[in-house]
């Protein structure tokens, strides 16, 4: 009988986010030799300047959601009398509500290193973590470390990728992950999911071995 606590069985591996890259701080490309009155006439010297903007581009979001999250929490746009976010975003800042979310995930979710390097390939992951935040299931502290992993992990995966690559790799982690939830629906009626263990009501195999791999599939790991 599976009685224990889910964040026992899993080894939880800490990334050192500053080895992605140099810091932010310490080197900041503005892009301003980048005029719209000239354009090279170098196939290279066009991309490189194209990665350059790429990268600015990622900045540029995280900062906006990093406003929009202190306008959200604050209320801010009480001052000007909009009744809610969604009005606001819409009328002041001529933005879809949803786009809005999107930085503001960005924001919350991912470093400013991580906004730079991967840009909007990051949008493919956001799903896996709004999927774990709103897992009520787990304790708090639980879902926060599962976040961050499941962040580290996927964005090593796709931040050197194309996007339509990046679009493959996500789609293959889908299958492994939230599909096998699905698996387990037939089973549903022999066990049930505490806040921090699984119990099973009784003494089956087939479910202990869909458990095990549906842990194993999360987190890509086959040593536990």
């Amino acid at each position: 009988m599976i009685d224990q606590e889910i964040k026992s069985s899993v080894n939880y591996e800490i990334i050192d986010e500053s080895a992605l890259t140099n810091s932010v701080a310490q080197y900041k490309d503005l892009c301003e030799d980048i005029q719209p009155s000239f354009i090279p006439s170098n196939l290279d010297d066009i991309e490189r300047q194209i990665e350059r903007l790429k990268q600015r581009w990622g900045e540029f979001t995280y900062l906006i959601g990093q406003r929009l999250k202190y306008i959200v929490d604050n209320k801010l746009y009480e001052q000007n009398n909009y009744p809610n976010f969604k009005t606001y975003v819409n009328i002041a800042l001529k933005m879809a509500e949803n786009n809005a979310y999107y930085y503001i995930s960005v924001f919350h979710f991912f470093t400013e290193e991580q906004t730079r390097m991967a840009g909007s390939k990051l949008k493919l992951i956001i799903p896996f973590l709004n999927k774990i935040k709103s897992d009520k299931s787990l304790p708090e502290s639980l879902r926060e470390i599962k976040i961050k992993a499941m962040r580290d992990e996927l964005f090593y995966k796709i931040y050197k990728k194309s996007y339509r690559d990046a679009e493959k790799v996500i789609k293959e982690v889908k299958s492994k992950v939230f599909n096998k939830i699905a698996d387990l629906e037939f089973n549903k009626k022999k066990l049930f999911v505490k806040s921090d263990r699984i119990v099973l009501l009784e003494d089956n195999e087939d479910v202990k071995n869909d458990i095990i791999a549906l842990i194993k599939n999360y987190y890509g790991r086959d040593d536990l």
